[in-house]
């Protein structure tokens, strides 16, 4: 029988043995069931089948659930430009819209008429005589006025004179004439006295009622001829402001009239 030597340079290590487990306690759990529930399951353990546990109801998932914590959001949806232009169009081709835009634009219509029937009162009252009294009524209610119509290119002077009838007075007769197609409303004259340089020595705006006339309209195509005397007096030295001697007191020297011109206008 051989023997393994043994060396001195190897000596035997010690064996470690681990400590013995503790047992593991695992905690007690009490299960508690209704008393219907023991009695059924004390009764069935007495009988050869067994006792056999009733199906449990199976567990309806909502219907309608507001949140899922599962479900991925997800990312917002960002509209391209041909769908923002189609929508867009989509919307104002409705047939609502399309009736709201035509109502609109039937008021804004009627609105746009309403206010030049206004502005051109007076020319409508004088090219149509048979709308001037449905004019005076509405003015009654929007606080207008209707006047006669200016139109100073359709009146002509067709004759006029100015002679000397007096020391200082003069008479003018002139002659107004309506080339219009409708009643305008008689103007004004004025009345401008010159020398022998055509220099302006007097000037004075006549109304039509100095000239005679009774009413303010000239009909169409009609004539009117106007008479006024008219006193002219020789005017006084003025003082002079600053000076020492009184103002010559005698009359200066009388108006040198050469001549005259006439001009109607409306004022």
């Amino acid at each position: 029988m051989l023997l393994a030597p043994e060396t001195a340079e190897s000596p035997a290590a010690p064996v470690r043995t681990a400590p013995p487990l503790a047992p593991l306690s695992l905690p007690e759990v009490q299960v508690s069931m209704p008393p219907d529930l023991a009695a059924e399951v004390f009764a069935s353990s007495l009988s050869p089948d067994g006792y056999v546990l009733p199906d449990a109801p199976a567990r309806e998932a909502p219907e309608d659930s507001s949140f899922n914590e599962f479900e991925a959001p997800h990312p917002p949806q960002q509209d391209v430009s041909f769908v923002r232009d189609a929508r867009r169009q989509a919307f104002w081709r409705r047939p609502a819209m399309r009736w709201a835009l035509g109502a609109a634009a039937l008021v804004l219509l009627f609105g746009l008429l309403l206010q030049v029937t206004l502005f051109q009162r007076s020319a409508l009252a004088a090219w149509q005589p048979g709308l001037n009294a449905s004019f005076q009524t509405l003015c009654v209610y929007l606080r207008c006025e209707i006047q006669p119509l200016r139109q100073i290119e359709s009146i002509v002077i067709d004759s006029s004179s100015f002679n000397k009838i007096g020391p200082d007075t003069y008479r003018l007769k002139v002659v107004i004439k309506n080339t219009g197609s409708v009643t305008l409303a008689m103007p004004s004259l004025e009345l401008t006295l010159t020398d022998s340089q055509d220099q302006a020595l007097l000037r004075r705006v006549l109304a039509p009622g100095e000239l005679g006339a009774d009413a303010d309209t000239l009909a169409a195509g009609a004539e009117f001829s106007g008479l006024l005397a008219i006193g002219i007096s020789t005017p006084s030295p003025a003082p002079v402001a600053g000076a020492r001697t009184p103002a010559d007191p005698r009359p200066s020297a009388p108006l040198r009239i050469a001549g005259y011109r006439v001009l109607a206008f409306y004022p």
